[in-house]
């Protein structure tokens, strides 16, 4: 049989990019269906899923090919570079203000009130009691730094949160604050303080009494020596690995409130018993 010749089609002519997406799709062996029904099952990737169902609704090749080869990547990146599709890099940064702020101010009141209580507490219950019950003593120092902390963080989460997450806020403090005010008052900066304290005084309960008994542990079990007998780096890596091993607690016990938050700061009206319900325990650990 003769070659076609050169100048004549054969068949429809596939573009690098679409043989690309579509050795995507058949790699991972998922239709559009599948794909779809996928990144339903994962609520945080629902912004992805409303871009696929625009994309093919417009019958826009480029924005559908780019969003198909885009799912078949790991979640994490997966929704940072559909941000980037959509409301280009700077996408990443909304919300920096507040954040900054936020957690400016509840770093300070977090760690220095917590020293405050901690040497507060202990001249309550003197030196003999403070080595015995030390274990309470951390958790109540935390927990009270907490309560003052989280006041200081929650109006700037309130207005980070609807940054983030609602269409057609403003992205900027300035604006956004004045517009929560107007339409809530000061309630609607301070109505997501009860789950986050819900959410970061476990959270930071955890943090300090995991870390410090960890410390204590490893230097009795695992490190051959005394503590004051370790050098620097050899103290700096026990502090990493107990900081580690607390960092896993404080995520697990607060991330269900966590959800909440997130939820509470963006449905307008919403209440933390509310929210909790509709969401059901699948949908707070899942979040």
């Amino acid at each position: 049989m003769k070659p076609a010749p050169a100048n004549v089609q054969t068949g429809p002519v596939v573009t690098t990019r679409q043989r690309c997406v579509q050795k995507s799709l058949m790699t991972c062996d998922l239709s559009y269906h599948q794909l779809s029904r996928k990144i339903a099952r994962v609520s945080a990737m629902s912004r992805l899923e409303k871009q696929v169902k625009r994309a093919s609704a417009a019958a826009d090749p480029s924005r559908a090919e780019a969003t198909a080869i885009l799912t078949v990547s790991p979640v994490f990146f997966s929704i940072s570079l559909v941000s980037v599709a959509e409301e280009g890099v700077r996408s990443l940064a909304k919300g920096w203000a507040p954040t900054c702020i936020g957690y400016s101010m509840q770093g300070v009141c977090k760690f220095g009130f917590y020293e405050v209580f901690k040497i507060l507490y202990s001249n309550m219950l003197g030196e003999e009691r403070t080595y015995l019950y030390r274990t309470s003593l951390y958790l109540a120092a935390s927990a009270s730094a907490e309560f003052f902390a989280d006041i200081a963080l929650s109006p700037m989460e309130a207005v980070k949160v609807r940054i983030q997450t609602m269409p057609g806020f403003v992205s900027t403090l300035r604006a956004g604050a004045p517009i929560i005010y107007k339409q809530e008052g000061l309630w609607g900066f301070y109505k997501g303080v009860v789950p986050l304290w819900c959410r970061q005084i476990p959270y930071t309960m955890m943090k300090f009494a995991c870390f410090e008994r960890t410390v204590e542990a490893l230097y009795q079990y695992v490190v051959p020596k005394p503590r004051d007998q370790c050098t620097k780096s050899e103290q700096l890596v026990v502090t990493f690995a107990a900081g580690y091993i607390a960092g896993v607690f404080c995520a697990i016990v607060s991330h269900p409130a966590d959800t909440i938050v997130s939820k509470l700061n963006q449905d307008k009206g919403s209440t933390a018993m509310g929210v909790a319900k509709k969401l059901g325990m699948a949908g707070k650990t899942c979040m």
